[in-house]
């Protein structure tokens, strides 16, 4: 283990110790006085000392000692092995020699004390000796400030402290910091999984433990630091930590520490540093941090502190970085913080801050980072923020801001970092922002802006992301070289305004754009083909503009996209895309994981080869015109969530081959012309939640395989096909379903008892199908029942009571069908608006309920 010894060389005559003569050595790095030593003559500021740490620095010490700028040193003796580096070296020597204090153990490895015993008497008896060995006693063991004093006695003595080796006593402070370190840790444990702290006791020395850091010369034995960051500690922060006075860094960052802060942490005057962050500390900040006037950086972000911020921090006058990001803070920014003229870093993103952001956040003139995201902050944007020249970071996004944009936002021109956007901003963007020539960010998205994009704007050609979206007011076209003049680009978004115009070409200039989102605008005329030349895009949103394909080379933009091999995220839908679908959509990248192309006019077949793209999680074609029957390398799309192909011209049988589809949640092959039996396989698409297979062709029994989806939990539709027999018995395992529709088909028997399993469901249609007998009473457990259609059928009996006890029911179809007997009069029966018993001629006073 490494460990310091203190040395004092003496020149002089004996003589009684004279405090005149105390010097103090300064706190210095030891780097800095190692290299003070290296013989040449001494650095004037460190005139008294010499580091020595390993044993030719020594024997050459030895030699310089002949000289007299180096005979009044003292020596600090840093040592990886003690015996080695004294004993071997200096045993024999004429020039100096020893007093040991206090350890017999030490003196048997000296080779001249074991050769010739009356050396024994000179390094441990004699009046004159055992005199010295007091005085040095008296003043202290070196090793701490108070020891380190020159002693005229003629000789050199050296006193080992116990901060290195365990067999020798230790001094009444490393007795005391090493239990004040004890009890400041005793509320914090390791995980079973870390056991960090089991370096913490007593036969490693407290400055060698785990985290520790001790101080300097002056106070060697002195705790400095704790940084017990990312340890995987649990428990809360011992109020004992305050009995670590000289305390200048805690960081016990990315922990599980929960409780509050202490506020005995206020008592640490000399702490510069304190990180809590990635915790779980909860309660208030402390006012009691103001006074730790020292204090330069305050990390508290990522906990779950509430209360207002204290007024008091602004008495920390040193304070640089203060970050309370990711909190639960609440109440109003304190204006009085804007006193802190050495702030450089703010974050307050994340709370529950309300109010305005103070007028005097431009006295902050040495930030170059401000966060107040993620807040409820009202009011207006202060002019005076244009001061803070040095800001490089300035993120207001995601609170209630109100008024336009300040024209004096051009001041900023440091800026690499400018977002807004989610606020209440309205007016016109300014002119000036095109001043921030260093921008790289800027946000302005989701806010009340209207009118055109300044030009100026377009001449930012440090931008690397550009969001403008969903301000719904902002209008004009896009200049004709924009790719040109922001080449930059990465990301780009407009959607949801009023732009108009054509795609230019040029922006295939901007050839690091990795995001494209122009949807919900006016956009029109083809897709440029040149977009294929963005080898590094990766989503392209152009869905709700008026796009064209007016020929089949209107469709080569398709063709072009193949080359853009990252592509993951390609939407084209509610446009006017027509023509034949080319098959080199199935060319597109295996990254893509999105494709959507529905709401159009696209004709023809899906190309046989669509399950290339493997790693499509999300496919929608659905209302288009296209033909032809569903391929069965659709079975390969393994990892499909959403598989939309509705409202097109489909025919043929749906393929048995998706049932491999076993990550579909969503399936909608409704308003086609399929045909054929429901394939068993689609059992197994276990993790559907909606089914809608409803308005085609299909013919056969329901499987119970279908009825048995338990997941099934939005909607099952089987309605308007051919269906035939009873609704499976299994129906009861749809527990979850909220909407089941088996309406117009050729379905017959009983309505099936374990239909009353389904106790979420609110809205059933049995209607148009040859079902009879009568409503069954184990229905009426169905109390959340909203709509009930069971008109058209063959069922019988009297309408019975309990329905009139469906207090959620707000739309009953019961008509045509053999009802009889007396109509209910209250609840649903109540509102004939919203019943219908017309068609049931054995009912009485059928004719208030005709609709």
């Amino acid at each position: 283990m490494t460990c310091y010894y203190s040395a004092v060389l003496l020149t002089t005559t004996p003589e009684e110790v004279r405090s005149s003569q105390i010097e103090d050595i300064e706190e210095e790095p030891v780097e800095q006085l190692r290299r003070s030593t290296r013989l040449r003559k001494p650095n004037p500021k460190y005139a008294n000392v010499a580091v020595i740490e390993d044993v030719k620095e020594l024997f050459t010490f030895k030699e310089a000692y002949r000289t007299d700028e180096w005979r009044t040193m003292n020596i600090y003796l840093k040592l990886d092995n003690v015996r080695s580096l004294i004993f071997s070296q200096w045993s024999h020597s004429s020039l100096l020699y020893y007093q040991l204090v206090g350890n017999s153990k030490l003196l048997d490895q000296i080779p001249e004390y074991k050769q010739n015993n009356t050396k024994k008497d000179r390094y441990t008896k004699g009046t004159d000796n055992e005199n010295n060995v007091n005085k040095v006693r008296k003043y202290g063991v070196p090793g701490n400030r108070s020891s380190i004093r020159r002693i005229g006695i003629g000789t050199i003595y050296t006193a080992f402290s116990a901060a290195g080796l365990p067999e020798l006593a230790c001094d009444h402070r490393t007795r005391r910091s090493s239990s004040e370190l004890l009890f400041a840790g005793g509320g914090l444990f390791s995980t079973p999984n870390s056991n960090t702290l089991a370096s913490w006791n007593d036969s490693v020395h407290f400055c060698r433990w785990q985290g520790i850091t001790c101080g300097g010369f002056r106070h060697p034995q002195r705790v400095a630091s704790l940084n017990l960051s990312s340890l995987d500690l649990v428990g809360v922060i011992s109020t004992a930590i305050a009995n670590l006075t000289f305390l200048r860094e805690i960081d016990l960052s990315d922990n599980q520490i929960n409780g509050s802060i202490p506020q005995e942490i206020g008592h640490l005057s000399r702490l510069t540093h304190l990180d809590l962050s990635s915790n779980s500390l909860e309660g208030g900040i402390p006012a009691s941090l103001s006074h730790c006037s020292k204090l330069e950086v305050l990390f508290l972000r990522d906990n779950k502190l509430q209360g207002e911020i204290p007024v008091s921090l602004s008495n920390c006058s040193s304070l640089q970085v203060l970050n309370l990001k990711n909190n639960s803070l609440t109440g109003r920014i304190p204006s009085s913080l804007t006193s802190l003229s050495l702030l450089s870093g703010l974050s307050m993103a994340g709370n529950k801050l309300y109010g305005g952001i103070p007028h005097t956040i431009g006295n902050l003139t040495s930030l170059t980072v401000l966060y107040l995201n993620n807040n409820s902050l009202s009011g207006s944007i202060p002019s005076s923020i244009a001061n803070l020249t040095s800001l490089t970071v300035l993120y207001l996004y995601n609170n209630e801001l109100t008024g336009s944009i300040p024209p004096s936002i051009g001041n900023l021109i440091s800026l690499t970092s400018f977002a807004l956007d989610t606020n209440q901003l309205s007016g016109s963007i300014p002119h000036s922002i095109g001043r921030l020539s260093e921008v790289k960010e800027l946000s302005l998205s989701a806010n009340s802006l209207s009118g055109g994009v300044p030009p100026s704007l377009w001449n930012l050609s440090s931008l690397s992301h550009l969001s403008m979206s969903f301000t719904y007011h902002l209008s004009g076209s896009l200049p004709p070289n924009i790719g040109q003049a922001l080449p930059l680009l990465e990301t780009f978004y407009l959607a949801f305004n009023q732009f108009h115009g054509p795609i230019p070409m040029s922006l295939s200039n901007a050839s690091r754009l990795q995001n494209i989102d122009l949807s919900g605008n006016s956009f029109s005329g083809v897709i440029p083909p040149s977009l294929g030349r963005l080898r590094e895009l990766q989503s392209l949103i152009l869905y709700s503009n008026h796009l064209e394909t007016m020929t089949p080379d209107g469709w080569n933009f398709l063709t072009a996209l193949t080359n853009c091999t990252q592509l993951e995220w390609l939407t084209l839908a509610s446009n006017k895309l027509r023509g034949v679908l080319p098959n080199s959509i199935a060319n597109l990248s295996t990254n893509l994981q999105g494709l959507y192309m529905d709401n159009n006019y696209i004709s023809g077949k899906i190309s046989s080869d669509i399950g290339n793209l493997v790693n499509l999680m999300v496919l929608r074609m659905d209302g288009n015109s296209l033909y032809g029957s569903i391929p069965s390398s659709i079975g390969m799309l393994r990892n499909l969530h959403a598989l939309d192909l509705g409202n097109n011209k489909l025919s043929g049988e749906i393929p048995s081959t998706i049932g491999n589809l076993t990550q579909l949640n969503e399936l909608y092959l409704d308003s086609n012309e399929l045909s054929g039996n429901i394939p068993v396989s689609l059992g197994k698409c276990q993790n559907l939640i909606y089914l809608n297979l409803g308005s085609n062709k299909l013919t056969g029994n329901i499987p119970k395989e279908i009825v048995s989806i338990s997941g099934l939990s939005i909607y099952l539709s089987l309605a308007s096909n051919a269906l035939s027999g009873p609704i499976p018995s299994e129906i009861g395992s749809l527990i979850n379903v909220n909407i089941l529709d088996f309406s117009m088909n050729k379905l017959s028997g009983e309505i099936p008892i374990t239909l009353s399993k389904c106790q979420v469901l609110e809205e059933l249609y049995i209607g148009g199908n040859l079902f009879q007998g009568s409503i069954p009473s184990f229905l009426a457990s169905l109390r959340g029942i909203q709509k009930l259609d069971f008109s058209k059928n063959n069922l019988s009996g009297k309408i019975p009571d309990f329905l009139q006890d469906f207090h959620g029911l707000d739309y009953l179809n019961l008509s045509f069908n053999n009802f009889e007997g007396e109509v209910p009069l209250l609840g649903v029966f109540a509102n004939a608006s919203a019943v219908s018993v017309i068609g049931n001629i054995f009912l009485i006073d059928q004719e208030d309920f005709m609709v």
